[in-house]
């Protein structure tokens, strides 16, 4: 028993090493790459918003849906690089973005581990590291980065909750989960994934009782809604409900043929031809020796994300970079 333990504490020492060398990897060529101006309208807003919470200590919205825990985040890093004599806020924000892709791509090998063998993780997090539409993102100040990070986080101590019914755990990812969604409310559509992940292997599993995994379930998303409430109440008692519901309207189009635009031109663009052969034969591998529960998983994750955005108002490659990720 004590070897089997022993065992265990070392692959997951091997496992911690390799997820800080990929992050400072990531790291490494991400800050080499730093833009040098917002390169986009979002990120200049977002360094403006931040900049103007930072100095009045009101938080200050973007436009819909108005991302508040991006704009917090945002005016910390205007703060923390004014510590150091650093006072251009289109900087700190695009260097916010650098640390939190690059830790991405240490919680994603983490994560990926859970479904893969070690080698098999590696690859699918160099795959990661250097996807251009991941890379780019991470290089100039976007809500994105801050999204995919924490959603992964939460989705990752999911998992060690089903390994260990510890409820911290369950709790602690409801509140990143929580904090995902008030960065980026649009990519809440992964919650959909993660219950029927929590559903399906706390009953395959019958450690806890069917009443305890329904009241768990209960906590988790009180949880998690009280954590997207915390940060979006003072802009409904500013805005009230028609706020969201004008711009919900805005953004969703209900077009079917928006779908297939998706599927035959913007996808080419952001995959190549060797990245969509080695997807499929991930699909492969997981139907013929993987998890049937993590591919089913995965592969909600993937279409909850992408339907949504493939329906909406919009055809910009960088809102697909969520559904890319279980690809």
């Amino acid at each position: 028993m004590f070897e089997h333990l022993k065992k265990i504490g070392a692959e997951r020492h091997k496992d911690a090493i390799a997820a800080l060398a990929l992050v400072c990897l990531a790291f490494c060529i991400r800050i080499l790459f730093i833009s040098k101006g917002p390169l986009h309208f979002d990120a200049l807003e977002l360094a403006m918003r931040g900049s103007e919470t930072q100095e009045t200590l009101q938080l200050h919205y973007m436009h819909w849906p108005g991302y508040p825990l991006a704009v917090i985040i945002a005016s910390i890093f205007i703060f923390l690089m004014k510590l150091i004599k650093m006072h251009d806020p289109v900087f700190a924000v695009n260097f916010m973005s650098v640390i939190f892709g690059s830790f991405t791509i240490g919680i994603f090998y983490l994560f990926a581990r859970k479904m893969l063998d070690r080698y098999g993780a590696l690859l699918a997090s160099v795959m990661l590291c250097f996807l251009p539409l991941h890379f780019s993102l991470s290089l100039y100040g976007m809500s994105h980065t801050l999204s995919i990070a924490m959603y992964l986080t939460g989705v990752y101590f999911m998992i060690l909750y089903l390994e260990t019914y510890r409820l911290n755990i369950l709790l602690f990812s409801a509140m990143i989960l929580g904090c995902g969604a008030a960065v980026r409310i649009n990519d809440s559509t992964v919650l959909l994934a993660v219950l029927f992940l929590y559903l399906i292997k706390s009953h395959k599993a019958g450690l806890i009782s069917k009443k305890s995994i329904f009241c768990r379930l209960l906590l988790f998303l009180t949880v998690y809604t009280l954590t997207i409430v915390v940060f979006y109440l003072p802009l409904l008692f500013q805005k009230g409900l028609f706020h969201f519901a004008d711009g919900s309207t805005y953004w969703y189009q209900h077009n079917i043929g928006v779908l297939f635009f998706v599927v035959r031109y913007i996808i080419p663009e952001v995959l190549s031809m060797p990245g969509t052969m080695i997807l499929f034969a991930g699909v492969g591998y997981f139907l013929l020796k993987g998890s049937k529960v993590f591919f089913y998983f995965l592969l909600m994750w993937f279409l909850s994300s992408f339907c949504y955005y493939a329906s909406c108002n919009t055809y910009q490659y960088r809102y697909l970079l969520l559904s890319f990720i279980p690809l």
